[in-house]
């Protein structure tokens, strides 16, 4: 039990002939799911992949409820662009260069983990740096749509 966060990629998948790369990849999610073309013909897929994980990380859902969520902290997946997922890698390099943990204050909650500015919030903080980086630069996740969920 605490504060586990996810950072997911969403990609829809066409069902439809004019794509047919992805016609043939929906056809084995499909078949993995057990169903066969015939059931369901030209239906398109949404397939989602966690692509970030956090565990306690309560500075960078911090950041994530008062940034993209509008302060409202119930769970919710949140849609994130790009240039949310830069802001925050901005805002981890410059706490991680400066050393200054005022750009991203831990917060307290409900099994949220420690609130201490110690070698732990800086693991999560370099976490967050390798993880936006990875996403960000791979050609694979681009026209994905990104959510963020937390659950405790």
């Amino acid at each position: 039990m605490g504060l586990d966060s996810y950072l997911t990629a969403e990609k829809w998948i066409s069902g439809y002939d004019f794509y047919p790369h992805e016609k043939e990849v929906n056809r084995k999610i499909k078949e993995a799911m057990g169903f066969t073309e015939e059931e369901y013909p030209e239906s398109s897929l949404t397939v989602d992949m966690q692509v970030g994980y956090w565990r306690k990380a309560n500075a960078i859902h911090a950041w994530f409820v008062d940034n993209c969520q509008g302060g409202v902290d119930e769970c919710q997946k949140t849609l994130l662009s790009p240039n949310d997922l830069g802001r925050l890698l901005s805002v981890c390099k410059e706490a991680i260069e400066t050393k200054n943990a005022n750009l991203l204050q831990p917060r307290g909650g409900f099994f949220f983990g420690s609130t201490d500015v110690d070698e732990s919030y800086w693991e999560d903080i370099q976490n967050t740096i390798d993880i936006i980086t990875k996403v960000l630069n791979d050609p694979k996740l681009q026209g994905c749509d990104f959510y963020y969920q937390a659950s405790w």
